[in-house]
C-alpha cells in the first residue's frame, strides 16, 4: 500500500445544475458511477495520487486527495476525476454551462497526532508564555482561549493561529484583500454546506 506524504480535503459541488441534474448524487446509478470514477482515477494515477470519497450528499461531494508531491494547484489535481465523469458517464448532461461541471475548493490537511490532556495543557501553557501581547495579539489570544474552551481539534487551533499571524504580518493592502477574498469564498462554501445539511434534516 502506497504511503502518500501530502493530503488535501477537496469539496466539489455542481456549479450550474440544470433541470436534468439528480437531486442526490448518492442514490442509484449516479452513486455507483461516482464510485467507479474514483476507482478509475486511482488506477490511472497509482503511486502518484489517490482519491478517497467519504461523503456524497445532494449535489455535493467531499473527498481526500493524497499525493506523493506538493501540487501547484490542488483543485486541478482532481480535474481528471471530473473528466472521467464526463467522458465515461456523460455527467456534462447535468450542467447548464458547457465545459463547467463542478465548483471546487481545497484545504491542506497537515500531519498531526493525538494529544493527551496533559500534552494539550502543556502546549497551551508554553504558547501562552511565548506570545507577545501587542494589541493584535491580545485579540488572537482571546479567540484562542475561546476555541480551547470548546475543545477544538489541534488542527482547528493551529489553522486559526497560522491564519491570524499571516494577516497581522501582511505588508500590503493587496495581501489583505486576498485574505478577505479567501474568507469570503470559505463563507460561501460553509453556507452552502449548511444549507445542504438543513435540507437533509427536513
Amino acid at each position: 500500500m502506497t504511503k502518500f506524504r501530502y493530503s488535501y480535503a477537496i469539496f466539489l459541488s455542481l456549479a450550474f445544475p440544470n433541470s436534468d441534474a439528480p437531486k442526490n448524487f448518492d442514490e442509484g446509478i449516479i452513486g455507483r458511477q461516482i464510485r467507479e470514477a474514483e476507482k478509475i482515477f486511482n488506477a490511472r494515477f497509482l503511486g502518484r495520487k489517490e482519491l478517497s470519497i467519504y461523503r456524497v450528499e445532494d449535489q455535493f461531494m467531499e473527498m481526500v486527495l493524497s499525493t506523493s508531491y506538493v501540487p501547484n494547484n490542488v483543485t486541478r489535481e482532481v480535474s481528471a476525476f471530473s473528466q472521467i465523469l464526463v467522458k465515461e458517464y456523460q455527467f456534462d448532461q447535468y450542467s447548464a454551462k458547457q465545459g463547467r461541471l463542478f465548483n471546487a475548493s481545497a484545504q491542506s490537511i497537515p500531519e498531526e497526532r493525538e494529544l493527551t490532556d496533559q500534552e494539550w495543557e502543556d502546549e497551551a501553557k508554553q504558547y501562552h508564555q511565548e506570545i507577545e501581547y501587542t494589541e493584535e495579539q491580545k485579540y488572537i489570544e482571546e479567540n484562542i482561549i475561546r476555541l480551547q474552551k470548546t475543545r477544538p481539534s489541534k488542527r482547528t487551533l493551529n489553522t486559526f493561529v497560522t491564519m491570524s499571524n499571516e494577516v497581522l504580518q501582511a505588508d500590503s493592502i493587496d495581501k489583505l484583500d486576498n485574505y478577505i477574498k479567501q474568507l469570503e469564498d470559505l463563507t460561501i462554501l460553509a453556507n452552502a454546506k449548511k444549507n445542504i445539511m438543513i435540507r437533509s434534516k427536513k
